[in-house]
Protein backbone atom coordinates (compact mmCIF):
# COMPACT_ATOMS: atom_id res chain seq x y z
CA UNK A 1 0.00 0.00 0.00
CA UNK A 2 2.80 2.23 0.82
CA UNK A 3 4.17 2.28 -2.42
CA UNK A 4 0.98 3.06 -4.39
CA UNK A 5 0.37 5.72 -1.93
CA UNK A 6 3.93 7.22 -2.82
CA UNK A 7 3.22 6.82 -6.83
CA UNK A 8 -0.17 8.76 -5.61
CA UNK A 9 2.04 11.62 -4.55
CA UNK A 10 4.32 11.87 -7.47
CA UNK A 11 1.03 11.52 -9.70
CA UNK A 12 -0.04 14.72 -8.52
CA UNK A 13 2.95 16.35 -7.95
CA UNK A 14 4.23 15.97 -11.74
CA UNK A 15 0.64 16.31 -12.92
CA UNK A 16 -0.32 19.53 -10.93
CA UNK A 17 3.51 21.12 -11.63
CA UNK A 18 2.41 23.82 -14.22
CA UNK A 19 5.36 25.58 -14.23
CA UNK A 20 4.06 28.27 -17.18
CA UNK A 21 1.56 29.39 -14.93
CA UNK A 22 3.38 32.40 -13.51
CA UNK A 23 4.34 33.46 -16.77
CA UNK A 24 1.56 32.45 -19.04
CA UNK A 25 0.05 36.05 -19.51
CA UNK A 26 3.22 37.51 -20.71
CA UNK A 27 4.05 34.68 -23.13
CA UNK A 28 0.47 35.12 -24.75
CA UNK A 29 1.38 39.24 -24.81
CA UNK A 30 4.85 38.28 -26.84
CA UNK A 31 2.79 36.19 -29.11
CA UNK A 32 0.36 38.60 -29.72
CA UNK A 33 -2.80 38.02 -28.01
CA UNK A 34 -4.37 41.21 -26.79
CA UNK A 35 -5.77 41.44 -23.28
CA UNK A 36 -9.49 40.74 -24.74
CA UNK A 37 -8.26 37.17 -26.40
CA UNK A 38 -6.31 36.36 -23.23
CA UNK A 39 -9.34 36.41 -20.93
CA UNK A 40 -11.64 35.80 -23.47
CA UNK A 41 -10.05 32.46 -23.23
CA UNK A 42 -9.58 32.14 -19.83
CA UNK A 43 -13.69 32.09 -19.83
CA UNK A 44 -14.11 29.83 -22.27
CA UNK A 45 -11.69 27.90 -20.17
CA UNK A 46 -13.75 27.72 -16.74
CA UNK A 47 -16.97 26.87 -19.00
CA UNK A 48 -14.86 23.84 -20.50
CA UNK A 49 -14.04 22.47 -16.93
CA UNK A 50 -18.01 22.99 -16.04
CA UNK A 51 -19.30 21.44 -18.86
CA UNK A 52 -16.39 18.24 -18.70
CA UNK A 53 -16.84 17.36 -15.41
CA UNK A 54 -20.07 15.26 -15.54
CA UNK A 55 -18.50 13.35 -18.75
CA UNK A 56 -15.48 12.45 -17.37
CA UNK A 57 -16.88 11.54 -14.27
CA UNK A 58 -18.61 8.72 -15.86
CA UNK A 59 -15.81 7.65 -17.82
CA UNK A 60 -13.83 6.96 -14.98
CA UNK A 61 -16.12 4.85 -13.63
CA UNK A 62 -17.01 3.00 -16.83
CA UNK A 63 -13.17 2.37 -17.80
CA UNK A 64 -11.89 2.20 -14.40
CA UNK A 65 -10.30 5.45 -12.78
CA UNK A 66 -6.44 4.25 -13.69
CA UNK A 67 -7.30 4.46 -17.82
CA UNK A 68 -8.84 7.90 -16.49
CA UNK A 69 -5.58 8.78 -14.76
CA UNK A 70 -3.32 7.77 -18.19
CA UNK A 71 -5.53 9.87 -20.22
CA UNK A 72 -5.64 13.05 -18.24
CA UNK A 73 -1.85 12.65 -18.27
CA UNK A 74 -1.80 12.25 -22.01
CA UNK A 75 -4.58 15.05 -22.76
CA UNK A 76 -2.30 17.50 -20.45
CA UNK A 77 1.13 16.31 -22.44
CA UNK A 78 -0.63 17.04 -25.11
CA UNK A 79 -2.13 20.33 -23.75
CA UNK A 80 1.65 21.81 -22.95
CA UNK A 81 3.07 20.83 -26.30
CA UNK A 82 0.48 23.19 -28.13
CA UNK A 83 1.56 26.39 -27.00
CA UNK A 84 5.07 25.41 -28.84
CA UNK A 85 3.95 24.02 -31.69
CA UNK A 86 0.80 26.82 -32.70
CA UNK A 87 1.92 29.95 -31.13
CA UNK A 88 -1.11 31.85 -31.72
CA UNK A 89 -4.66 32.38 -30.56
CA UNK A 90 -6.04 29.39 -32.38
CA UNK A 91 -3.18 27.33 -30.20
CA UNK A 92 -3.63 29.20 -26.96
CA UNK A 93 -7.61 28.97 -27.01
CA UNK A 94 -6.86 24.43 -28.11
CA UNK A 95 -4.07 24.74 -25.23
CA UNK A 96 -6.53 25.50 -22.58
CA UNK A 97 -9.73 23.92 -23.55
CA UNK A 98 -7.25 20.58 -23.54
CA UNK A 99 -6.19 21.71 -19.52
CA UNK A 100 -9.88 21.51 -19.12
CA UNK A 101 -10.23 18.10 -20.47
CA UNK A 102 -7.70 16.85 -18.49
CA UNK A 103 -8.03 18.28 -15.33
CA UNK A 104 -11.42 17.30 -15.84
CA UNK A 105 -10.60 13.48 -16.22
CA UNK A 106 -8.03 13.70 -13.28
CA UNK A 107 -10.64 15.53 -10.95
CA UNK A 108 -12.26 12.82 -9.11
CA UNK A 109 -10.78 9.66 -10.66
CA UNK A 110 -7.33 10.27 -9.11
CA UNK A 111 -9.16 10.30 -5.58
CA UNK A 112 -11.70 7.88 -6.34
CA UNK A 113 -8.65 5.85 -7.26
CA UNK A 114 -6.87 5.66 -3.80
CA UNK A 115 -9.73 5.79 -1.54
CA UNK A 116 -10.71 2.34 -3.37
CA UNK A 117 -7.35 1.02 -3.28
CA UNK A 118 -7.12 1.66 0.38
CA UNK A 119 -10.38 0.88 0.92
CA UNK A 120 -10.27 -2.59 -0.41
CA UNK A 121 -7.14 -3.56 1.82
CA UNK A 122 -8.72 -2.08 5.10
CA UNK A 123 -7.14 1.22 5.39
CA UNK A 124 -9.53 3.68 4.41
CA UNK A 125 -9.20 5.92 7.58
CA UNK A 126 -6.05 6.71 6.53
CA UNK A 127 -7.14 8.46 2.75
CA UNK A 128 -7.37 11.92 4.38
CA UNK A 129 -3.53 11.61 5.75
CA UNK A 130 -2.65 10.28 2.37
CA UNK A 131 -4.50 12.89 0.02
CA UNK A 132 -2.97 15.32 2.64
CA UNK A 133 0.24 14.72 1.62
CA UNK A 134 -0.10 14.54 -2.09
CA UNK A 135 -1.65 17.86 -1.99
CA UNK A 136 1.59 19.40 0.65
CA UNK A 137 4.02 17.91 -1.22
CA UNK A 138 2.37 19.05 -4.59
CA UNK A 139 2.17 23.00 -2.61
CA UNK A 140 6.39 22.23 -2.04
CA UNK A 141 6.96 21.13 -5.23
CA UNK A 142 5.54 24.53 -6.83
CA UNK A 143 7.19 26.57 -3.86
CA UNK A 144 10.61 25.31 -5.22
CA UNK A 145 10.43 25.72 -9.16
CA UNK A 146 8.07 28.71 -9.46
CA UNK A 147 10.93 31.27 -8.84
CA UNK A 148 13.02 30.23 -11.87
CA UNK A 149 10.61 30.03 -14.23
CA UNK A 150 11.20 33.89 -14.98
CA UNK A 151 14.57 32.44 -15.65
CA UNK A 152 13.96 29.49 -17.94
CA UNK A 153 11.80 31.82 -20.15
CA UNK A 154 14.90 34.30 -20.43
CA UNK A 155 16.95 31.60 -21.15
CA UNK A 156 14.13 30.46 -24.34
CA UNK A 157 10.09 31.61 -24.34
CA UNK A 158 9.13 28.37 -24.98
CA UNK A 159 10.66 26.56 -22.41
CA UNK A 160 8.48 26.20 -19.18
CA UNK A 161 6.21 24.50 -21.56
CA UNK A 162 8.43 21.96 -22.95
CA UNK A 163 9.66 21.34 -19.38
CA UNK A 164 5.40 21.35 -17.59
CA UNK A 165 4.98 18.42 -20.86
CA UNK A 166 8.16 16.42 -19.26
CA UNK A 167 6.42 16.80 -15.83
CA UNK A 168 2.78 15.51 -17.68
CA UNK A 169 5.18 12.45 -19.19
CA UNK A 170 6.60 11.69 -15.54
CA UNK A 171 2.89 11.65 -14.41
CA UNK A 172 1.51 9.09 -17.52
CA UNK A 173 4.56 6.80 -16.61
CA UNK A 174 3.95 6.58 -13.21
CA UNK A 175 0.30 6.66 -13.54
CA UNK A 176 0.50 3.12 -16.15
CA UNK A 177 3.14 1.83 -13.31
CA UNK A 178 0.47 1.76 -10.64
CA UNK A 179 -1.61 -1.37 -10.25
CA UNK A 180 -5.32 -1.80 -12.04
CA UNK A 181 -8.37 -1.36 -9.38
CA UNK A 182 -9.82 -5.10 -10.03
CA UNK A 183 -13.15 -3.67 -9.42
CA UNK A 184 -14.06 -0.29 -10.21
CA UNK A 185 -17.53 0.06 -8.68
CA UNK A 186 -17.59 2.02 -5.40
CA UNK A 187 -16.98 -0.46 -2.08
CA UNK A 188 -20.04 0.74 -0.46
CA UNK A 189 -22.92 0.49 -2.57
CA UNK A 190 -25.77 0.65 0.37
CA UNK A 191 -24.62 4.24 0.68
CA UNK A 192 -24.60 5.41 -2.95
CA UNK A 193 -28.45 7.04 -3.05
CA UNK A 194 -30.15 8.58 -6.02
CA UNK A 195 -30.54 12.45 -5.78
CA UNK A 196 -33.92 13.54 -5.72
CA UNK A 197 -33.48 17.32 -7.30
CA UNK A 198 -36.93 18.38 -6.46
CA UNK A 199 -35.96 17.85 -2.90
CA UNK A 200 -32.50 19.29 -3.36
CA UNK A 201 -34.30 22.41 -4.73
CA UNK A 202 -36.93 22.77 -1.82
CA UNK A 203 -34.22 22.66 0.55
CA UNK A 204 -32.67 25.31 -1.09
CA UNK A 205 -35.87 27.91 -1.31
CA UNK A 206 -36.18 26.70 2.98
CA UNK A 207 -32.38 28.03 3.72
CA UNK A 208 -31.71 30.75 3.37
CA UNK A 209 -28.50 30.68 5.21
CA UNK A 210 -27.37 27.60 2.94
CA UNK A 211 -27.64 29.55 -0.43
CA UNK A 212 -25.89 32.24 1.66
CA UNK A 213 -23.20 30.19 2.22
CA UNK A 214 -23.03 28.75 -0.89
CA UNK A 215 -23.27 32.21 -2.96
CA UNK A 216 -20.18 33.29 -0.76
CA UNK A 217 -18.44 29.75 -0.87
CA UNK A 218 -18.25 30.89 -4.83
CA UNK A 219 -17.42 33.95 -4.65
CA UNK A 220 -14.34 33.11 -2.46
CA UNK A 221 -13.56 31.03 -5.66
CA UNK A 222 -14.02 33.80 -7.69
CA UNK A 223 -12.05 36.06 -5.56
CA UNK A 224 -8.76 33.50 -5.58
CA UNK A 225 -9.30 32.73 -9.01
CA UNK A 226 -9.13 36.47 -10.53
CA UNK A 227 -6.30 37.77 -7.92
CA UNK A 228 -4.33 34.45 -7.81
CA UNK A 229 -4.39 33.86 -11.83
CA UNK A 230 -6.06 36.17 -14.09
CA UNK A 231 -4.74 39.95 -12.60
CA UNK A 232 -1.39 38.60 -11.16
CA UNK A 233 0.51 39.08 -14.09
CA UNK A 234 -0.92 42.29 -15.55
CA UNK A 235 -0.59 44.04 -12.00
CA UNK A 236 3.09 42.78 -11.31
CA UNK A 237 3.74 44.32 -15.12
CA UNK A 238 1.56 47.99 -14.82
CA UNK A 239 3.77 47.81 -11.38
CA UNK A 240 7.29 47.31 -13.11
CA UNK A 241 8.28 43.84 -11.68
CA UNK A 242 11.18 42.13 -13.85
CA UNK A 243 9.79 39.13 -14.81
CA UNK A 244 12.19 37.29 -12.97
CA UNK A 245 10.75 37.96 -10.12
CA UNK A 246 6.81 36.58 -10.79
CA UNK A 247 7.84 33.36 -9.94
CA UNK A 248 8.69 34.16 -6.48
CA UNK A 249 6.00 36.48 -6.09
CA UNK A 250 3.93 32.99 -6.84
CA UNK A 251 6.24 30.74 -4.74
CA UNK A 252 5.37 33.20 -1.60
CA UNK A 253 1.52 33.20 -2.30
CA UNK A 254 1.37 29.54 -2.68
CA UNK A 255 3.36 29.44 0.65
CA UNK A 256 1.38 31.69 2.50
CA UNK A 257 -1.70 29.62 1.36
CA UNK A 258 -0.35 26.83 2.25
CA UNK A 259 0.83 27.76 6.07
CA UNK A 260 -3.08 29.36 5.72
CA UNK A 261 -4.56 26.20 4.64
CA UNK A 262 -2.25 23.93 7.56
CA UNK A 263 -3.44 27.10 10.88
CA UNK A 264 -7.20 27.06 9.80
CA UNK A 265 -8.07 24.89 12.55
CA UNK A 266 -7.18 27.42 14.94
CA UNK A 267 -9.54 29.99 14.10
CA UNK A 268 -12.84 27.72 15.90
CA UNK A 269 -10.65 29.17 19.08
CA UNK A 270 -12.11 32.87 18.44
CA UNK A 271 -14.96 32.68 16.39
CA UNK A 272 -17.44 30.78 14.46
CA UNK A 273 -17.18 29.31 11.52
CA UNK A 274 -19.86 31.63 10.00
CA UNK A 275 -17.89 34.40 11.38
CA UNK A 276 -14.41 34.00 10.34
CA UNK A 277 -15.52 33.18 6.23
CA UNK A 278 -17.34 36.67 6.54
CA UNK A 279 -14.20 38.50 7.85
CA UNK A 280 -11.79 36.52 5.41
CA UNK A 281 -14.09 37.58 2.26
CA UNK A 282 -14.28 41.30 3.66
CA UNK A 283 -10.85 41.56 3.90
CA UNK A 284 -10.07 39.68 0.64
CA UNK A 285 -12.15 42.17 -1.03
CA UNK A 286 -9.82 45.02 0.75
CA UNK A 287 -6.87 43.32 -0.63
CA UNK A 288 -8.38 43.78 -3.64
CA UNK A 289 -9.10 47.48 -3.68
CA UNK A 290 -5.55 48.22 -2.10
CA UNK A 291 -4.07 46.18 -4.74
CA UNK A 292 -6.12 48.56 -7.55
CA UNK A 293 -4.68 51.95 -5.91
CA UNK A 294 -1.28 51.19 -4.54
CA UNK A 295 1.95 51.53 -6.58
CA UNK A 296 4.58 50.55 -3.76
CA UNK A 297 5.99 46.73 -5.49
CA UNK A 298 6.43 46.13 -1.57
CA UNK A 299 3.42 46.53 -0.49
CA UNK A 300 1.76 45.02 -3.58
CA UNK A 301 3.42 41.81 -2.80
CA UNK A 302 2.69 42.00 1.15
CA UNK A 303 -0.93 42.46 -0.48
CA UNK A 304 -0.84 39.90 -2.71
CA UNK A 305 0.46 37.55 0.71
CA UNK A 306 -1.81 38.42 3.27
CA UNK A 307 -4.74 37.85 0.14
CA UNK A 308 -3.21 34.34 0.02
CA UNK A 309 -2.95 33.62 3.58
CA UNK A 310 -6.89 34.65 3.92
CA UNK A 311 -7.55 32.13 1.21
CA UNK A 312 -5.61 29.09 2.95
CA UNK A 313 -6.85 29.82 5.85
CA UNK A 314 -10.85 30.36 4.49
CA UNK A 315 -11.59 27.23 2.22
CA UNK A 316 -10.51 24.59 4.51
CA UNK A 317 -13.81 26.32 6.20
Amino acid sequence: MKKVIRSYILFQLFFGLLLWIPIFYHFQKQLGLTDPEIFGIQSIYYLAFIFLELPTGFLGDRFGYRKCMIWGGTTLLISNLLPTLIPNYIGMLLHFLLIAGSRALISGSASAYLYEYMNKLGHSQQYRSAEGQARSYSLIAKIACWPVVGYLMGIHLQLPYWLTALSAALAIWIAYSMPELTNNHPSEPSQVKKVNILSALGALVHSKLLVALMVQGGGIFVLVRVLQVHLFQPVLTDRQFDLSYFGWVMAAMTAFEAFGSMKSSLIKRFTSDQSAIAAFTIGMCGCFFVVAIIKSQLIIVALFCIFSLMAGLAFPI
